[in-house]
């Protein structure tokens, strides 16, 4: 052989090993780009569902935000409601005719008072005399203090001063111990079972 048949059979055998080795490059870049793709197929997948579950999550929190916040306004309006109808009952009972006037407070004497109770009314009272007059008043022994003795000032009712204890029969008194005992009622009444 030649030394020119040598060197074309070196060249040739170098052509055919540098075409493998660059095929076997081409083929492990081919999978090394396949399995990026797949990683980053996968991280994107993942990464999806994680921005889907923090949407999530976001949006729950702003839901349950909301629902508190609605609860909060109802909540508030009945409130509202119950206090402009409790408001209205204290202007009713503050212009009751003296009839009614004075069944009311020999319901309350009768009720509430014990023997020798000095009696203090609101100071804008106009039935005091009439009350005066009740049976009620003469068996109990009542008395009324007068507007120099008062230690209490109330708007609309009366108040008892006694021996044992004394008792807060004013109208803001009674229609807290009512709405104490009846606002889900009243509730229930203005808004109905919707609550």
């Amino acid at each position: 052989m030649s030394v020119e048949s040598i060197v074309e059979k070196i060249r040739s055998d170098g052509r055919a090993e540098a075409e493998k080795l660059l095929a076997a490059g081409r083929k492990r870049a081919d999978e090394i780009e396949s399995g990026a793709n797949a990683n980053a197929e996968n991280l994107r997948r993942e990464t999806e569902a994680d921005v889907q579950k923090r949407a999530e999550r976001i949006a729950e929190r702003y839901a349950a935000a909301a629902r508190l916040d609605v609860k909060k306004i109802r909540l508030a309006a009945r409130k509202r409601a119950v206090e402009f109808v409790y408001a209205q009952a204290k202007k009713r009972l503050q212009e009751l005719s003296e009839e009614e006037t004075l069944r009311l407070f020999n319901r309350l004497l009768c009720a509430y008072a014990e023997e020798g109770d000095k009696v203090i009314f609101a100071d804008n009272f106009a039935y005091e005399k009439s009350v005066k007059l009740l049976p009620v008043f003469a068996q109990k022994k009542l008395s009324v203090l007068s507007a120099a003795q008062k230690s209490v000032s109330i708007d609309g009712g009366m108040y008892l001063s006694g021996k044992a204890a004394d008792k807060d029969l004013s109208f803001d008194a009674l229609l807290k111990a009512d709405m104490e005992e009846h606002e889900s009622g009243v509730v229930s009444a203005i808004f109905g079972n919707g609550r």
